[in-house]
């Protein structure tokens, strides 16, 4: 019966504690050269994936450039990283 749950916990807590990563690079202008300077990030996090844990949320390239004053971006990538009922949503942006 001990065995039976100390498996069960061991099931449990790996299950709460498993997380998943998924980065999909969203856009690259013509005169990417790779020598970018700033970066610039936006994040939301959002309950199941849907319901936002927060007024406003605002994950546009704008809104990253503009967080560390981009004014030409040079990439776009979009991070979304899942932890169970939580996901954490981020637009990436580099340039100068």
């Amino acid at each position: 019966m001990k065995k039976l749950k100390n498996l069960t916990l061991a099931f449990v807590a790996s299950f709460l504690l498993a997380s998943c990563v998924i980065t999909m690079p969203a856009g690259v202008t013509a005169d990417f050269d790779g020598n970018s300077t700033k970066t610039g990030l936006a994040s939301g996090t959002f309950l199941f994936g849907a319901i936002p844990l927060g007024f406003n949320i605002d994950l546009s390239t704008e809104a990253a450039a503009k967080q560390s004053g981009i004014e030409e971006v040079h990439s776009v990538n979009t991070r979304i990283k899942n932890y169970f009922i939580v996901a954490i949503v981020e637009t990436e942006v580099k340039g100068n």
